[in-house]
C-alpha cells in the first residue's frame, strides 16, 4: 500500500496556486493543444515562438468558418501500444490539471475527478514501464521516476484508499474502463469533463470513495510528489517525436 502524509480535507485554496507546476510536465504537453492556455515554462526549450497567425479574413459577401478542435485526446488509437499509453497517461494528467485550474472546483469536486481516472491512470503507468521500448531502455528508469513517479505514486496510493474501503478489483477495473471512454470523447472547449458515461453504481462509488480520498490524500494540487523536475531523456523525446505523431504534433518532447 502507498501511503502520504495526511493533510487537512478542504484545500480549495490551494487548487489553482498550486496547479500551475503541473502543467509543465510532458504529461500535459503531450495532450495539450495549441489553443490551450500554455503555463510558465510549456515551450520549447529554444524559447517561446515569436510567430504570429494571420486573422482569416473572408471575401467581401462570403462568410469564413473555421473548425472546432476535434474532441477527444490525440494519440489514444495509436496502433503503438506505447504511443497508445502515454497519450492515456498524458490526456489524464492534462484533463485533471486543467480541471482544477479552469474549472471553478472547489476541493471535492476536484477529488471526484482525481477518484474517477487514479484506476486507469495505475494500469496505464504500470503498462508503460512494462512496454519500454527496448532502443531507449536506458532512460525507463530516469522517466519513471521523474515527474511521472508523482503521479505513480498518487494514483497508487488513490487506489489504496477505494481498496480499503470495500471497492473491488472488478469495481476498479470498471472505473478504468470509463474514463478511457472519457479521454476519447473529452470536449476540448469544456474544463471538466463529463462523467455521465459512468453508471449509477460506479457514480456511487466515485461520490462515497472521495470525500475519504480528500480526507486521507488532501487535494492533488497540493502534493509536492507531482511537482517533481522533468527527466533528462533526450532518447525517449527522439522516439516519441519519430513514432508517436500525433504526441509529437501536440507539443511532447520539450520536457518529460
Amino acid at each position: 500500500m502507498c501511503h502520504l502524509s495526511h493533510r487537512p480535507p478542504d484545500q480549495t485554496g490551494a487548487v489553482r496556486a498550486a496547479v500551475l507546476p503541473l502543467l509543465v510536465s510532458a504529461a500535459l504537453l503531450a495532450a495539450c493543444s495549441s489553443d490551450d492556455a500554455a503555463p510558465d515554462g510549456a515551450g520549447s526549450s529554444d524559447g517561446p515562438s515569436t510567430a504570429s497567425t494571420p486573422p482569416v479574413t473572408a471575401a467581401p459577401g462570403t462568410s469564413a468558418t473555421i473548425a472546432p478542435e476535434p474532441t477527444g485526446v490525440p494519440g489514444l488509437d495509436d496502433d503503438d501500444p506505447f504511443c497508445a499509453d502515454w497519450a492515456h497517461y498524458a490526456g489524464t494528467v492534462q484533463v485533471l490539471s486543467v480541471a482544477a485550474s479552469f474549472g471553478d472546483l472547489d476541493g471535492a469536486g476536484v477529488t471526484r475527478l482525481e477518484v474517477a481516472a487514479a484506476p486507469a491512470l495505475v494500469t496505464t503507468i504500470g503498462a508503460l514501464a512494462a512496454g519500454w521500448p527496448d532502443e531507449i531502455a536506458a532512460e525507463r528508469d530516469t522517466v519513471l521516476a521523474g515527474s511521472m513517479g508523482g503521479w505513480r505514486i498518487r494514483s497508487g496510493a488513490v487506489v489504496d484508499v477505494l481498496q480499503a474501503n470495500g471497492v473491488g478489483v472488478d469495481q476498479l477495473a470498471g472505473l478504468g474502463l470509463a474514463w478511457t471512454d472519457v479521454l476519447a470523447g473529452r470536449d476540448p472547449d469544456d474544463p471538466v469533463p463529463d462523467l455521465d458515461g459512468y453508471t449509477t453504481e460506479q457514480q456511487a462509488v466515485i461520490d462515497a470513495q472521495a470525500p475519504l480520498v480528500l480526507d486521507t490524500l488532501g487535494v492533488f494540487t497540493a502534493d509536492a510528489s507531482l511537482r517533481r523536475d522533468p527527466a533528462d531523456a533526450p532518447a525517449t523525446r527522439a522516439y516519441l517525436a519519430a513514432n508517436c505523431p500525433d504526441l509529437a504534433a501536440s507539443g511532447v518532447g520539450d520536457a518529460i
